[in-house]
């Protein structure tokens, strides 16, 4: 069996609906043949995932995520046990998202699969690498759409600028006033984007 925690640190972020993410992050570790062990993944700051990369690494730069395989062992053709921490930092995350206009939860499995794909053996550390292990980024992000399909509502936007006002700083773009937007069931619920 596969055991996946989330944690945080320096941050007031949280992963919700928590369960949905497990479940579709432990359907892609399947799929990856990763099917027993324990994954924590960690969310927390720039400056917290900094610290981490200068201790753990010696790098001194701001990253996405970083990954750390704790070991594990093949113990027949049909279990393969692992033990891993995924660190990620949900502002590099989000200004990603921003800057290249992705929805920010999109950009955030995209990085959990990332760190994923790194545990099963892949690796971008040539063009060729990097292009193989993009096409499996984009496998687990259609498996994430998927997951989270039935989770979405569209909404008509009659008052863009009341509606955008309230979204400032998340990361949402600004829509024309008439037009169709899909929106987060959380965001209809709560009126805002954790």
């Amino acid at each position: 069996m596969l055991k996946i925690s989330f944690y945080y640190e320096e941050t007031k972020f949280r992963l919700r609906p928590t369960a949905q993410w497990r479940t579709w992050l432990k359907a892609f570790c399947i799929k990856q043949g990763l099917n027993h062990g324990e994954l924590s993944l960690t969310m927390g700051s720039n400056d917290w995932l900094l610290e981490k990369n200068r201790e753990h690494l010696q790098h001194d730069y701001y990253t996405d995520i970083l990954t750390f395989d704790n070991g594990g062992v093949v113990l027949s053709d049909s279990v393969n046990y692992r033990s891993a921490d995924l660190l990620i930092s949900v502002n590099f995350v989000r200004e990603y998202a921003t800057s290249h206009d992705i929805l920010f939860e999109k950009e955030l499995a995209r990085v959990m699969a990332h760190g994923v794909l790194h545990l099963t053996g892949f690796n971008d550390d040539t063009d060729e690498n990097q292009a193989v292990m993009r096409v499996e980024e984009d496998n687990a992000i259609n498996l994430w759409g998927e997951f989270f399909e039935s989770q979405t509502k569209v909404f008509h936007v009659e008052q863009s600028s009341k509606f955008v006002d309230s979204f400032v700083g998340a990361g949402d773009r600004v829509v024309p006033r008439g037009t169709f937007l899909t929106v987060d069931r959380v965001i209809a619920k709560k009126g805002k984007r954790e």
